[in-house]
């Protein structure tokens, strides 16, 4: 249960942005416009500072679940040496606040060399004394419709 609402805290928080006032985005959808923001500028560092210390990262591509600050940064630092970059856009973003916690699902749009790949996400996250951090983030490539 103790790994469960640490997943929750950190999806809300990245997904709504650090505190006001901070300097960072405010809410679950301004976390998401941050995070792609990053990604985007393949900044891994800024990237893994949105994610709290005890999150999960499931990557879109990735065999294996990132489960520390390293593990998380590790992802980063791979998707960012891709050549050429890869670039994400946001589509679809459902956001559920409850109190210090928030959910983020939606989908999004990777590209690369004019290539698109469809996927679908899904952020929990935490608003902490720093502001909110992903506790949780899954991604996935979205199934072609029936």
């Amino acid at each position: 249960m103790k790994i469960l609402s640490s997943a929750v805290l950190a999806l809300c928080a990245s997904l709504s942005g650090p505190a006001a006032g901070q300097g960072s985005p405010s809410g679950p959808e301004g976390m998401v416009a941050a995070w792609a923001a990053a990604f985007n500028e393949c900044n891994a560092e800024k990237l893994a500072a949105m994610y709290d210390p005890l999150a999960t990262l499931w990557g879109t591509n990735s065999p294996a679940l990132a489960s520390t600050p390293e593990g998380v940064r590790s992802y980063f630092d791979r998707a960012c040496s891709a050549s050429p970059p890869i670039r994400v856009a946001v589509g679809q973003i459902v956001s559920r606040v409850h109190a210090r916690y928030a959910t983020v699902a939606g989908t999004y749009e990777f590209s690369r060399e004019g290539t698109l790949y469809p996927s679908r996400y899904s952020f929990a996250m935490v608003d902490t004394a720093n502001g909110w951090r992903i506790v949780q983030h899954h991604s996935s490539s979205l199934p072609a419709r029936p």
